[in-house]
């Protein structure tokens, strides 16, 4: 408490320092009482009777003006903490997902659902259950957030997109069309377009050949080539099917160049395996390219 006293910083929203609050007056320290001594003036004097009536008075007075600056500063970290707020409601039987932290910690959490709102505990707190035979969770609003159905209805786009060979998956639902509102020259129309962009609805990585990478050496640098590391045995098959992937899609080709460097597998986090490279020796002999 007298350390917390001692302060005689004000504070923002209350007005008043620490020790002003706590004692009622203020703080006389050496550098008051340098003042008072090359100034000539003596400090005020009071009785004792005085004196605590007076600093009753003073802080009935500062205990009221604290309260009606911390009522405000209040008002005011409400308004900033509001500010862009939208209103989130749910009812009894919504469809919603749920916000699940992950095995890492609460930043890698991911929305899984849909679960049915089976009860309203309060204003922010709905009792959860994923469907019958399932426990019920209770979650907090902002733990949770409306589950959107996905149209069930064909759509002209998707018969199209079918008959150029692009997966629908990959098609906006917002965009589509049904196929009793679409006519002849619309299916035709749509077929053209989504023909003419085939490419860019593909889910294989696509090969750009508009430019060509140039790697510059330094003058004194001579070939890297590096022995290739040891496979782990559990996911060498693994990686023998995604080298075949990666050639047959043309990403990589054979060669028997002078440079080589070592292949470096990575788990990814659905458990497949992730191809990498480790191009350390070469960066070590490439000069640096500032921007």
């Amino acid at each position: 408490m007298a350390l917390f006293a001692i302060r005689q910083v004000p504070n923002r929203d209350l007005g008043y320092s620490p020790h002003v609050l706590v004692y009622g007056r203020k703080l006389v320290g050496p550098l008051d009482l340098l003042y008072h001594g090359w100034s000539e003036k003596s400090l005020e004097s009071l009785d004792v009777e005085s004196w605590l009536m007076s600093l009753n008075d003073q802080l009935g007075i500062i205990h009221d003006t604290a309260s009606s600056m911390e009522a405000s500063a209040g008002d005011k970290r409400v308004i900033t903490y509001n500010k862009g707020k939208c209103d989130h409601s749910l009812n009894i039987g919504d469809k919603v997902l749920m916000r699940i932290p992950g095995l890492h910690g609460s930043l890698q959490a991911s929305w899984e659902g849909p679960y049915d709102v089976t009860e309203k505990v309060s204003r922010v707190i709905f009792k959860v259950c994923k469907g019958e035979g399932h426990s019920s969770h209770l979650a907090h609003i902002n733990n949770l957030k409306t589950y959107i159905d996905r149209p069930l209805n064909v759509c002209a786009a998707t018969l199209v997109a079918e008959e150029v060979g692009i997966d629908t998956n990959l098609l906006d639902p917002s965009l589509l069309l049904s196929a009793d509102k679409c006519s002849g020259y619309d299916h035709k129309q749509l077929s053209d377009v989504l023909d003419s962009v085939s490419v860019s609805f593909s889910d294989k990585p696509g090969l750009c050949d508009s430019a060509k990478c140039t790697i510059t050496l330094s003058d004194c640098a001579t070939p890297v080539s590096q022995q290739g590391r040891n496979i782990p045995v559990g996911i060498e098959q693994a990686v023998k099917l995604e080298l075949t992937k990666l050639l047959d899609e043309g990403i990589i080709v054979k060669s028997c160049a002078l440079w080589s460097s070592p292949l470096v597998p990575v788990h990814k986090k659905d458990g497949s395996v992730r191809i990498c490279v480790d191009f350390r020796k070469l960066n070590a002999v490439t000069p640096l390219v500032r921007y």
